[in-house]
């Protein structure tokens, strides 16, 4: 398997708290993925649904991602130390996931797909959705976002067979975006503590956001499968069934640390697996430390 081209960006990689806690670096890394190499119409698994499924996650990172460095940033003369470094850090990887999910939704488009139409779709709901809401809102909505993108990240981390059947090089992308928002994945949080605090505006904002997401991700697909002329034959869908649904599933497999959300004292880092990053870099031969 072809290794991705891995180059650290930060200039310390010293240890990094947040309140209270110990935290792995949040280290930018800038990446180079041979989307091209691959050709197949549906790359996942040989799968229309899943493939578009895929495609529709891919099309929402980079205007989500945009929006959620946004709603960090807009704090930003309420931080300081540690927690303003962590967030500058935060906003860098995040505008490198951006980047490189552009340049795959382009390779995903010139398979016969609509990465960029659902793009576009997005950034304007997320530009209306900001004209009429408070700002402690848009970053809670972040927070809850982050949440969910962390959860499937080490979803994807722990379940070998699931990135199995991906091109290698959407499969290293998947896994090193996994592994910076699971990096970063208290960010987002920690700024919210700091500047609202609001634990129940949160928990209800995340169920909100969960249904928006879920909602938006599933149009899309719709979306995907329209502009590739494609109906799903039946085995398509079953597998799909069983990739969301099965034992060993999506949903299932997130389930217990969705709900870990809801607790008073919740805290990203309860869940520390800090030796899923490990385990990552330890696999990039072409990763130099510092």
């Amino acid at each position: 398997m072809t290794q991705p081209n891995v180059t650290p960006i930060n200039a310390s990689r010293k240890s990094r708290r947040t309140v209270a806690r110990d935290t792995p670096a949040i280290e930018p890394r800038r990446m180079q993925f041979d989307f091209e190499s691959e050709r197949r119409r549906f790359w996942y698994a040989d799968n229309a649904v899943l493939t578009a499924f895929m495609s529709a996650l891919s099309s929402t990172f980079p205007p989500g991602e945009r929006e959620f460095v946004r709603s960090v940033l807009h704090y930003r003369e309420q931080l300081d130390g540690e927690l303003l470094e962590q967030v500058r850090a935060f906003a860098a990887q995040e505008g490198h996931h951006a980047r490189q999910h552009t340049l795959a939704n382009q390779w995903i488009d010139s398979l016969g797909f609509d990465a960029k139409g659902c793009s576009e779709h997005l950034e304007n709901e997320i530009e209306e959705f900001r004209k009429n809401t408070p700002d402690d809102i848009l970053l809670a909505a972040t927070v809850c976002a982050e949440h969910l993108t962390a959860i499937m990240a080490h979803y994807l981390l722990t379940h070998d067979e699931i990135v199995a059947g991906l091109p290698p090089a959407v499969r290293e992308l998947i896994l090193w975006h996994a592994v910076e928002e699971i990096e970063h994945k208290a960010v987002a949080m920690d700024v919210y503590d700091r500047v609202c605090g609001d634990r129940d505006k949160l928990r209800r904002v995340f169920v909100v956001q969960t249904l928006m997401f879920a909602t938006t991700v599933g149009r899309y697909t719709q979306h995907m499968l329209r502009a590739a002329h494609y109906k799903p034959t039946a085995r398509e869908w079953l597998e799909s069934s069983r990739f969301l649904l099965g034992p060993n599933g999506l949903i299932p497999g997130i389930a217990k640390s969705y709900l870990s959300f809801f607790r008073k004292d919740f805290h990203p880092w309860d869940h520390d697996d800090r030796d899923l990053i490990d385990a990552w870099k330890a696999s990039q031969s072409s990763y130099a430390a510092e």
